[in-house]
């Protein structure tokens, strides 16, 4: 509804890579609050469950509305409490729930995605599911971190390929993130080395 009532065009590629049957550790970029509600609507095939920040969880309703979905509150400045999210994202796999992480760890201020953290990674490594970059084109020019009102405009959601890692060692954890976030930039259409301007990157979103 929320995405109705603002304009927003939302459309999705590649969900037929995703088996209904089968569970996976998705890790898409981060631009926006749109985000959350653009994969919900987009990946309805799957039980999604998101790990976010915890201070997300403090706020009145939102917060509230969060945790009885079963969304996982993560603190990375606590090490202790960090270790205690990621048992509990392990938990909600065997329950039968694939898992969202953003591996940048917060909205990317700018249009550059940020870099990644491993704990997307490590978990998928430790839950033995497949990892699958996915590509969020457009929020960012809905709904930029330096504005409150949605801006009507497309938004295309890309669901890359599995990637079985549950033969991966933990020695191997950099060149996963390295290929993941490869991918996730082919699939928006920029390249490491050459970032977009915002004249191109809303050509790209508006394609």
């Amino acid at each position: 509804m929320l995405l109705l009532n603002s304009g927003v065009e939302l459309s999705v590629d590649g969900l037929q890579k995703l088996d209904p049957e089968k569970r996976y550790v998705l890790v898409p970029n981060h631009s926006s609050y749109l985000d959350i509600p653009c994969l919900l609507t987009a990946l309805d095939t799957q039980p999604i469950r998101f790990m976010a920040k915890a201070s997300l969880f403090k706020i009145p309703i939102l917060g509230w509305g969060m945790l009885a979905a079963g969304f996982i509150p993560i603190d990375r400045r606590r090490t202790s409490k960090g270790k205690a999210s990621f048992d509990l994202a392990a938990k909600r796999i065997r329950g039968g729930n694939t898992i969202v992480i953003f591996p940048e760890g917060g909205r990317s201020h700018e249009r550059e995605m940020k870099p990644f953290k491993h704990g997307a990674f490590l978990l998928a490594m430790k839950s033995g599911l497949p990892l699958v970059p996915v590509a969020i084109r457009g929020s960012f020019d809905a709904l930029p971190p330096s504005r409150l009102i949605i801006q009507p405009c497309p938004i295309e959601i890309v669901v890359g390929d599995p990637v079985d890692v549950s033969e991966l060692s933990v020695r191997q954890k950099d060149g996963l993130v390295q290929s993941t976030r490869a991918a996730i930039l082919a699939m928006q259409g920029q390249t490491e080395d050459e970032p977009r301007s915002a004249a191109e990157a809303g050509d790209t979103a508006n394609a």
